[in-house]
């Protein structure tokens, strides 16, 4: 194919070009980091794979209604795994592919402009983090549901829409009952937005179509979502389906009060939720206040406000969770997909490209890390594994 047959393509297909490049670059990013930390996991960086591996068995079959079980139902169609580490890779793998996809995906659909995509792209916050922070793959599960929820609110401004976005986000929290946090609030936020512009169905009838659902399966997951039994018998059946796998991190969780336990361990009397660093709190609040102007001169104050409110539910989910880290990269992510929505392609042209550029220069920094104390590992290993006020 010559250079004239390249460009007419391009003309032809923008969307396809634009989706097909920013899913390999998301997806590249992902990918090299995953498999640096599967390698190098007990080597260059602590291994956290005994905390992510058994969450890939743990389904409902086996384990009775439990919290986070949706992962392992879902992955328990392979019912030969060999390997549970490298088969928590592959199931990995590919999430990041559908994950990094269905971001692509809505970039170029909403012909998001380049230097907004590729400032995100690049953001030690994003697709980096995301590989770090492998096997999480329930994370990427869920947020791919929650993509999904968007663009269903964005497209289906009605009742029956509405209905649909609020079964996805059900599936979310059966995923990860934090995502009730994270995620929901920004998706309520996007199907109001939606609905006073587009839809003829009244605020209130959209919170209750919405909410009522999304309530009642979170209360029967924190109601009904611990493991009936022992340790022993947690042990013992996870035994049977990954043998030689530590059972006391999926006990953390279904037999302990994990939340209460990690609020009185007071880890905000030491770290702040920006892990005592300058440069993570200076990266975060300018971007996000870049994002919010454009959003108050878009939009309006009010809009604004419930994005800023988005923002303040999901961090809130630091005090009784102590990945500060993972949890601002969390946030970060949401609050910026939220404001791309709002913005679309005309709200987005009114942040300076010079700002956007700037944060693209962020690369060098690193993927941020997944625990309070260690907001940018590589940059902390290449010190000496030194601490500082600014990484």
């Amino acid at each position: 194919m010559n250079y004239q047959s390249i460009q007419g393509f391009k003309s032809r297909h923008p969307i396809l070009t634009y989706f097909t490049l920013y899913w390999f670059g998301a997806l590249v990013i992902t990918l090299i980091i995953t498999i640096a930390i599967y390698f190098g996991s007990g080597v260059f960086f602590p291994d956290v794979w005994a905390f992510h591996v058994p969450w890939h068995v743990l389904d409902y079959q086996n384990f009775g209604f439990v919290r986070r079980g949706l992962l392992g139902t879902i992955l328990s169609i392979f019912t030969s795994k060999g390997d549970l580490r490298l088969f928590s890779l592959n199931a990995y793998i590919a999430l990041a592919i559908i994950f990094t996809g269905s971001v692509a995906f809505y970039f170029s659909s909403r012909r998001i402009p380049a230097n907004w995509s590729i400032a995100f792209l690049l953001s030690p916050f994003t697709f980096m983090h995301f590989g770090f922070d492998s096997p999480r793959s329930s994370e990427l599960l869920w947020l791919s549901l929650t993509i999904l929820a968007l663009v269903v609110a964005e497209t289906y401004p009605s009742l029956l829409g509405i209905l649909g976005t609020s079964l996805i986000c059900c599936l979310s929290i059966l995923a990860y009952e934090g995502s009730f946090f994270v995620a929901v609030p920004a998706i309520a936020v996007r199907i109001l937005y939606s609905s006073s512009r587009y839809g003829s169905v009244k605020p209130l009838v959209c919170v209750f179509i919405f909410g009522i659902p999304v309530i009642l399966t979170l209360a029967v997951v924190l109601l009904y979502g611990d493991f009936h039994g022992s340790s022993t018998l947690l042990e013992l059946n996870l035994s049977a389906l990954a043998p030689n796998t530590d059972s006391r991190i999926l006990g953390e969780v279904l037999l302990d009060d994990l939340a209460t336990k990690n609020y009185a361990l007071g880890y905000g009397v030491k770290y702040t939720w920006f892990c005592n660093s300058i440069v993570l709190l200076s990266y975060m609040v300018i971007w996000l206040a870049c994002l919010g102007k454009a959003v108050y001169h878009f939009c309006g104050k009010g809009w604004c406000i419930a994005w800023i409110a988005s923002i303040c539910l999901g961090m809130a989910l630091n005090i009784v969770a102590l990945d500060y880290a993972r949890y601002c990269c969390l946030v970060f992510f949401m609050s910026s997909i939220l404001a791309s929505s709002l913005l679309g392609q005309k709200g987005l042209s009114l942040i300076p490209r010079r700002i956007s550029y700037i944060f693209s220069f962020a690369l060098i920094l690193g993927p941020v890390g997944v625990a309070a104390v260690n907001p940018f590992p590589l940059l902390k290993y290449l010190a000496g594994g030194n601490v500082t006020p600014l990484f």
